[in-house]
Order: structure tokens, then sequence, then C-alpha cells
């Protein structure tokens, strides 16, 4: 069966038109307000409804139907559970039953005693103030206000700065940086060298390499790659030339030709001279 273009196209004319229509019609219903000032939905133009709240359920003031904010916290400052941030109820005791300064509904405090055992000296009979500390400022398990024992350390162990008695972090290691085998994190001494005895370029503390030579290229022996060593000299004793640190070579001449007694090979001396021992 064929359908007319023309039937399809005033349909979809007919469609567009119904969707704009409701379209305009959610948007007019959400912009359109009763005398009281209220739309279709029940909301004012500042989104709260008959009763004053908004569509999260809270009022003008930021409080809920039953009178708590976003934090959970009433007008008074008490939350659901009836403790307020510091943790204390209405009639001022926290979750244990003490109040502030440490007393419980009877008037006693954790140690029972009341506060005439205080009104005399400030201090309980045990040494004791109010507050829990003794007249040097250490609680009844020897640590202050901040936490920390008479010589400066915390129930954990470290003092201020985070050492132990030993001097080591948590982490284990010291005001320097390393740790008790005297490595820092990099894995090296205070003098660059490592477990193996390497320093960051691979030397060891005698100054070789793993090869066995030093940073010039020579080996324990103090000759280089090519044999020889720092003045040249070869592990026979002979420089480039083949002349001995004498400055003889092998046969036993200099560079002039002449022996240790000034003799050439053929037996004369500087002067044409025959070696009398010929």
């Amino acid at each position: 069966m064929l359908i007319n273009p023309r039937i399809i196209g005033i349909a979809a004319v007919a469609i567009g038109a119904g969707v704009a229509a409701v379209a305009g019609k959610i948007i007019k219903d959400a912009y359109t307000f009763d005398e009281e000032g209220y739309n279709k939905k029940g909301y004012d133009k500042d989104g709260f409804d008959r009763e004053g709240f908004n569509k999260s359920g809270y009022g003008r003031d930021g409080y809920d139907r039953e009178g708590f904010n976003k934090k959970g916290f009433d007008r008074e400052g008490f939350g659901r559970d009836g403790f307020d941030k510091e943790g204390f109820d209405r009639r001022g005791f926290d979750r244990d039953g003490y109040d502030r300064e440490g007393f419980d509904a009877l008037g006693r405090n954790f140690y029972g005693y009341t506060r005439e055992d205080y009104a005399e000296t400030g201090y309980d009979p045990e040494g004791y103030d109010i507050h829990g500390y003794d007249a040097d400022g250490y609680d009844r398990s020897g640590y202050d206000a901040q936490g920390y024992d008479a010589d400066g350390y915390s129930a954990c162990g470290y003092d201020a700065d985070g050492y132990d008695r030993d001097g080591y972090n948590v982490y284990g290691y010291d005001a320097r940086g390393f740790d008790k085998q005297g490595y820092n994190d990099s894995g090296y001494d205070a003098d660059g060298y490592n477990a193996f005895g390497r320093d960051h370029y691979g030397y060891d503390r005698d100054g070789f390499d793993g090869a066995g030579r030093d940073r010039e290229g020579f080996d324990r022996d103090g000759f280089n790659i090519q044999g020889r060593d720092r003045d040249g000299f070869d592990r026979s004793g002979f420089d480039r030339d083949g002349y001995d640190r004498e400055g003889y070579d092998s046969r036993g001449f200099d560079s002039r030709g002449y022996d240790r007694r000034g003799y050439d090979e053929d037996g004369l001396d500087s002067d044409g001279a025959f070696d009398p021992e010929d």
C-alpha cells in the first residue's frame, strides 16, 4: 500500500505541534502562580510550598520538618542523638555521663572525688587538680596537656619533633635522614656508600669500580686498560719509546745510544775512545 507523502507531512506537523503544546503548557504551569502565589505543583517563586519547605524538605531558615539542618543539628545545636558538636547532651553530660568539668550527675568525677575535695587547695587527696593534672602539669599517667612525659615523649614514644628515644622517627630515620643501619632512604650512608660498599657511580671505598678500575681508569696495580701506569710505563717498566725509568732500552742503551758506562754498542765513548774493558 502506498502512503501519500503529503499525509505523512501533515501528521508530522501535527505531532510537532502537539509536543510543543505540551512543553509550552509545562513551562506555563511552572511560571503561572495563583492568587496566593503558588504554581500548579504548590511552590512559590522562591521554591517553597505552602508549609514553607522546599523540594529538599528544608524551610527558609534551613531546618527540616523535624527541626534539623543539613548537618543534623537542631536550632539549639543538638543532633538527632541528643548531643551537641562537643559531645554533650541538653543536661550538659557527655556519653559517659560526665559534665564539662568531669563530674557525673551525683557530683563525682571518674576518680570518685567531688568538687569539695578540690575546694581547699585546688587538688584532690592524690595531688591532682580538677582537670587531672598535678602541680608539675602531669596527669596520673605522667603526661602533660600536650601528651608528653617529663622526658618529652608521648605515649607512643615520640617527641614533639617526631623522634623516639633512640632518635628515629616513625619511618625509622634520624634527624639527618639515616636509618639504624646508617643508610638514607636512597640506600646510601653518610659517606655516600650503599650496603654493597659502592657510591652513586659504582666505586668502592678504595675508589675502584666493579671492573677494578679507579675514576682515571687505572687498576689496583696502577695500570690502565692499555697496560701503562700514570707515568706511561708498561708492566715491564718501559715507556712508549722503549726506555725504562732510568732512560735505557731493553739492551741497556739510552736515547743517544750509550750504555750506563757511557759506551755505545761499538764500544766507543762520546769522545770516540774504546772501552778499555773490551
